[in-house]
Parts: structure tokens; C-alpha cells; sequence
């Protein structure tokens, strides 16, 4: 009987007598490789065809932090971008179907609005979304 990566990695915890923290922590950071791995590709495609560039930033410790930035001044709204992001995470089976009011944006300084996409995984999925007209100096500039 083979043991699963799961199983393994789970014995290898207790060997090394990691605390359940520190085991909630590793697994994290894995499952956050494996989200930038498999569904930042879809998800860049996605934000591109609304005119979003998505950057991965932070740590990449315990989730994983995207930021968009409004690329083109046709850019789609955050709202557009959250719904077409959690449709394709879906469709890969990253994250479950949702409701609006579970992926709520919340106020960020400077205009950001942010929202915490739940995953399938132990790493959940923050998006940042600057807004399109963002006055640069006070100027418009």
C-alpha cells in the first residue's frame, strides 16, 4: 500500500514534531506553490481580456496575494474581474461556487478594493483591485 503526499508529508510532520501551527503553516506555503502553479496562468488570461495586468506580491506564506492593475482604459470594473476570476476558478475546480455576498470587496487605502477568494486548499486567494481612474498627481497625470 503506497502512502498519498498527504500521508507522507503529514508522517513527516510528526516526526520533525512540528506543532499543528506549524504543520497549518507548511501546508500553506505548499498549497500556495500549487495555486500559483496551476491557476495564475487561467486567472492572467482572464484579467488580460478585461484589460487587467495581475501581478503576484507579498509573501506567498500563508495565501496568495494578486494585484491588478487597470492596463488599458477600457478596462472592465472590479466586479466584472472578481465574477470572470471566480467563473474560471470554478471551472478548474480551485474554489467552490460562490454568492456576491461571500465575495464581498472591502475598502482598501488609495482606492484598492480588496476581496478573499476560499479555495479548495489550506491557502486562500487575496485580490487587490486598483482602481481605473486614478488621478497619479492630483492632476489627472
Amino acid at each position: 500500500m503506497s502512502l498519498n503526499a498527504f500521508t507522507r508529508a503529514a508522517l513527516d510532520d510528526a516526526k520533525a514534531g512540528m506543532s499543528d501551527e506549524e504543520r497549518r503553516v507548511r501546508r500553506a506555503a505548499k498549497d500556495c506553490a500549487r495555486l500559483i502553479w496551476s491557476a495564475l496562468p487561467v486567472m492572467r488570461v482572464v484579467a488580460r481580456d478585461l484589460g487587467y495586468a495581475l501581478a503576484v506580491h507579498g509573501s506567498q506564506a500563508r495565501d496568495v496575494d494578486l494585484i491588478a492593475v487597470p492596463w488599458v482604459d477600457e478596462a472592465g470594473t472590479a466586479e466584472e474581474l472578481r465574477d470572470a476570476i471566480l467563473g474560471a476558478l470554478v471551472e478548474i475546480e480551485v474554489c467552490p461556487a460562490w454568492s456576491e455576498d461571500q465575495v464581498a470587496f472591502e475598502d482598501k487605502p488609495h482606492g484598492r478594493r480588496a476581496v478573499c477568494i476560499a479555495t479548495f486548499s489550506a491557502a486562500n486567494i487575496d485580490l487587490s483591485v486598483i482602481p481605473r481612474d486614478v488621478a497619479v498627481d492630483g492632476r489627472g497625470r
